[in-house]
């Protein structure tokens, strides 16, 4: 829905002011993380990197669309970043999801004085996902007493077997907790339970699920990249930076250490999450939208 590459028609209404965003499907998928994509989806992605420097550039009618545009809102800086390398025009980062604020919320602020460590990682088992970045970290960790990771989510089978057999290889087996695929509700509770929450993914634009451990105050534990690098701040998680497979495994091992002796930071992590909450909720984006709409009424004055 927030495709770059369909702009729609309405830029050709005349004297009328026209907003575009958030746009998105700009990022370029980090070709050090193909390493586990095969043939197929590697050669696919390096190929639609391309394409897609090359459209935001030449396409004609999304060239239309920009520069017929009264506003453009971009969904992450990666979105920013082309539009404004490509065109010099600027453009207002909105992420294109948000928080629900919950009804009723009741810290769990015990967790974070038990000795257990859990960790949630929810997804699809693609390789965008990079799911064995978190075995390997998880392989690095395996002295921590108490230390489990529970993947929620499946894939084919084939993906489900090799996951599960690189986890038996690595010794991580009592380590690892596949919940396969529960129920959206189900998520929230484990969500309310656990430590951390670990996303690995590599290429996502706002990925849904990091919102969702926001508005669950879950400390978050990701990579410095597209829109959840946006979102998460150091007030509500830990970032670093994309690299390689190997050495975001190290780092991700080092941080989650770090984490494990250091539960206060965790505990005020996770009260930090209401602020955050507040700053990326739906209610807080349509005021940004009405605001934006009465900016761009205003330039067409």
């Amino acid at each position: 829905m927030i495709g770059f590459r369909e702009p729609g028609y309405l830029w050709k209404i005349p004297n009328i002011p026209f907003v575009w965003g958030p746009v998105g499907g700009l990022k370029q998928f980090p070709v050090a993380y193909l390493q586990q994509s095969g043939l197929k989806m590697n050669v696919f992605n390096r190929i639609k990197n391309g394409i897609n420097s090359w459209q935001i550039t030449h396409d004609r009618r999304v060239k239309q669309a920009l520069f017929r545009a009264k506003l453009l809102i971009s969904s992450i800086p990666d979105s920013y970043n082309a539009i404004k390398k490509s065109h010099k025009l600027e453009s207002i980062i909105i992420p294109e999801t948000g928080c629900f604020l919950p009804d009723h919320l009741a810290f769990n602020d015990s967790r974070f004085q038990q000795t257990n460590f859990d960790i949630m990682w929810v997804g699809k088992f693609d390789f965008r996902k990079q799911l064995e970045i978190a075995l390997r970290t998880i392989a690095a960790l395996k002295q921590l007493d108490g230390l489990k990771l529970h993947i929620c989510g499946t894939g084919t089978e084939n993906q489900i077997a090799y996951y599960q057999q690189l986890a038996s290889e690595l010794d991580i087996n009592e380590q690892i907790e596949w919940c396969g695929t529960i129920s959206n509700q189900e998520i929230f509770k484990m969500m309310q339970k656990s430590h951390l929450f670990f996303f690995t993914s590599a290429s996502d634009d706002t990925s849904t699920v990091v919102l969702e451990a926001i508005s669950c105050c879950l400390p978050i534990l990701c990579f410095d990249a597209c829109g959840f690098g946006y979102v998460v701040n150091e007030k509500v998680g830990i970032k670093i930076p994309l690299s390689n497979p190997q050495q975001s495994a190290r780092e991700f091992a080092e941080k989650i250490a770090y984490l494990y002796n250091h539960r206060d930071l965790l505990q005020a992590m996770s009260h930090n999450c209401i602020e955050r909450q507040q700053e990326l909720s739906w209610d807080n984006k349509a005021k940004q939208m009405a605001e934006l709409y009465e900016q761009a009424t205003g330039m067409c004055q």
